[in-house]
Order: C-alpha cells, then sequence, then structure tokens
C-alpha cells in the first residue's frame, strides 16, 4: 500500500497531522484492521496513542463514484472502526487543500475534547507545575531547555530545576545529548505523552 501515489495521505500529514501533533512518534501509515468477517482494512493514518484513525477522503472515489456495494462495504468499514473503539477522524481532500487552518483547529477541538474529558487521569496527579511543565514538552516539537522552560512557564530556575528534575525520575522526561551529570536539553517520553493520552 506504501508503494501507492497517496497524494492524499501526503496532503493528510503535512497540512493537518505533523502541525498539530508535532511529532509522526507514534503515528502509523495504512494501518491495517482486520474487519469482523476477516477482510483487512487499512486506514490512511492511525495515531496510536489516542486511537484515532484519520482518512483523506476525495470526492471523486468516495461520493461521485460510489456504487451500493461500496457504501455498503464502507458503512461496515465504519462499524470495525466503532468496534475496536477507535475515533474515526476523517476529512475531505478539499478541506484539506483549501481550509487546512480550519481542519487544524478541528482536529485541536477532538483532541482537546477527547483528553480534557479523562479528568481521572494519571496527569491530574501531578503538581500543577509538573503538568504544564509536561504539557509545555508536549507542545515544543523537539527538544527544549532549562532557560526555555522557565520563560515560558514563568519561573525561576531553581524550581524548575526541581519540577523537570523530578519529571526526569518519573520517566516523563529524557535527557537529550550527552552528559550524565548536568542535563541541558529535555524530551517527553511516551510514558510521559501517556499522561495526555
Amino acid at each position: 500500500m506504501l508503494e501507492r501515489d497517496l497524494y492524499g495521505t501526503r496532503l493528510l500529514l503535512s497540512k493537518l497531522l505533523l502541525p498539530v501533533l508535532k511529532t509522526l512518534d507514534g503515528l502509523v501509515l495504512e494501518y491495517e484492521v482486520l474487519s469482523q468477517n476477516g477482510v483487512k482494512l487499512y486506514t490512511d493514518a492511525f495515531f496510536e496513542p489516542l486511537q484515532h484513525v484519520y482518512e483523506c477522503e476525495g470526492f471523486v472515489p468516495h461520493v461521485e463514484l460510489q456504487t451500493r456495494e461500496r457504501h455498503d462495504f464502507a458503512q461496515s468499514r465504519l462499524r470495525t472502526f466503532a468496534a475496536k473503539r477507535f475515533v474515526y477522524v476523517p476529512f475531505s481532500r478539499d478541506e484539506l487543500e483549501k481550509k487546512p487552518e480550519a481542519c487544524r483547529r478541528s482536529l485541536y477541538e477532538i483532541i482537546g475534547e477527547q483528553t480534557t474529558s479523562q479528568q481521572s487521569s494519571k496527569l491530574y496527579l501531578l503538581p500543577i507545575v509538573e503538568r504544564e511543565l509536561l504539557r509545555y514538552a508536549l507542545n515544543v516539537s523537539n527538544r527544549f531547555s532549562l532557560s526555555s522552560a522557565c520563560e515560558s512557564l514563568g519561573i525561576g530556575e531553581t524550581s524548575a530545576r526541581r519540577h523537570l528534575r523530578s519529571l526526569y525520575n518519573k520517566r516523563l522526561l529524557r535527557s537529550v545529548g550527552s552528559g550524565d551529570r548536568r542535563l541541558h536539553y529535555y524530551q517527553i517520553t511516551d510514558e510521559g505523552r501517556a499522561h495526555f493520552f
């Protein structure tokens, strides 16, 4: 499947998923799902931490030329995703090309609703400064320094160092670069991401 043109998937990645998620970690292209009757189904992209199925649907193949049998198959496919408790998040090709900002806002809203409704999440057991540091780590594209964390949260170096060390010891952050005594850069871990998703 990955050897095909995949224009829609590339559009989905460049206009929507990478700008919103800030990473490709946890994202699987052409994710294979086995339907209830044993048929292999493929999604354009699947985001494992949130169990999201992302699709880019062009008008001609998905609507204009759709037969009754193809429509039945599409409905069966959606039921398979529902049975697996996947969140189905489709976007039209036209939307992604003409209104990418609106698509991104929509995805932010979906993620926000899904993650804030999980009030019993481990995230809320963390002290508020650690929670906000972890949220900051989630939103930076790659790595961040002590000074950028201080500036972002408006806290001093001593406080930031203490909370960063705590998150590091809880394995929610990891060090990036060399040095085992003094950590210069941090990055969120998969376990840290799981606190949000």
